[in-house]
């Protein structure tokens, strides 16, 4: 129990971030919820609750107190694997799923990721890589990532000689990496995209581009087909940035479908996650053989792009139509005037 002795009227939600300055708010905010606190022996669910001096505060010690500072395997978190041997796992990541916990302070996973990332689906399978990597408490046998809505092929260590291996690859540039990005334009050819990037001063989640004072961004593209207003482009990163195709198509005018970070509303509203599939992953193994993994097209790339078919079919064979139309009028016209 514990007696509350302020002058001034707090919070029960900044009350308890005194006391557990090691939890993020959220979680905190997310206890309180759950109704593992009391007030004066009454249940309080509500973490902007005002708390006054002389109130007495209880809580839920087995609840507050127990270990949040370690991912938990989940097997529910279902692992597609494309390749794996005594060094590697490649898998096929879906989209909506984040690779690894979120970082707070002392190099500790976010608590209300531990058991819903990627990561926790990989140790449940592949309990190994749980030491493997630069910070394994965080992203174990994770050499590289995706974005949580971007899909596609992903290699994870399975020993630390293989992550070093890999990891040394990725860092001079030597692992070819593919995507597949549905884009908003009519994009013609192939070109290279370079420029500078750096975070966003507004907003820490974001990326922009920036005339120097940043870290150096190049892509190369080829546009493999055009539908209607839209464009299929493949995309091969020379360097790998956050967000790094995202921002830099949205840059050139050609935003990703799907993607609520950089793409106007109405070009965001077209899909249910940005459409950006990482394809193709080229690498050399431990062995010293060099080998590609490629993924299949994704289910709602095929949707979208039939629905755009669809569209433009309609459209061309309203176009038919009207022309039709107005050569029979023209040809009514002319009878007359006989």
């Amino acid at each position: 129990m514990l007696n509350f002795k302020s002058p001034s009227r707090v919070r029960l939600d900044k009350f308890f971030q005194g006391r557990f300055p090691q939890y993020p708010k959220s979680l905190i905010k997310e206890l309180i919820k759950k109704g593992t606190v009391t007030v004066n022996q009454r249940v309080i669910k509500k973490p902007h609750f005002v708390i006054l001096s002389g109130d007495q505060i209880d809580f839920d010690k087995t609840e507050w107190l127990k270990t949040r500072t370690q991912i938990i395997p989940n097997p529910a978190v279902k692992i597609d694997v494309i390749y794996q041997d005594e060094d590697v796992i490649v898998i096929n990541k879906p989209a909506g799923l984040v690779v690894h916990p979120r970082q707070i302070k002392g190099d500790q996973p976010h608590p209300n990721d531990l058991e819903k990332t990627l990561v926790s689906g990989l140790l449940a399978y592949f309990p190994e890589i749980s030491q493997v990597g630069d910070l394994p408490r965080i992203r174990p046998g994770i050499v590289h990532r995706l974005d949580k809505d971007t899909s596609g092929v992903m290699m994870v260590a399975k020993n630390q000689n293989a992550f070093e291996h890999l990891k040394n690859q990725f860092k001079k540039r030597l692992v070819k990496k593919k995507y597949l990005a549905w884009v908003f334009g009519q994009l013609e050819g192939s070109g290279i995209i370079k420029n500078f990037i750096a975070r966003s001063k507004s907003n820490p989640t974001k990326q922009r581009i920036v005339a120097s004072v940043g870290r150096s961004a190049i892509l190369k593209y080829r546009v493999i087909k055009r539908v209607a207003r839209f464009s299929l482009v493949e995309v091969e990163l020379i360097t790998g940035r956050t967000h790094q195709i995202r921002v830099q198509f949205s840059h050139i005018g050609y935003p990703i479908v799907g993607d609520r970070k950089y793409a106007p509303r109405a070009v965001s509203s077209l899909a249910s996650r940005q459409l950006l599939h990482s394809f193709s992953l080229l690498v050399n193994l431990l062995s010293g053989r060099e080998s590609v993994f490629q993924s299949s097209y994704p289910k709602d790339f095929l949707l979208f792009e039939n629905e755009l078919t669809k569209q433009a079919s309609l459209n061309q064979t309203q176009i038919k139509v009207k022309n039709q139309k107005s050569k029979v009028k023209n040809e009514n016209k002319r009878s007359k005037m006989k």
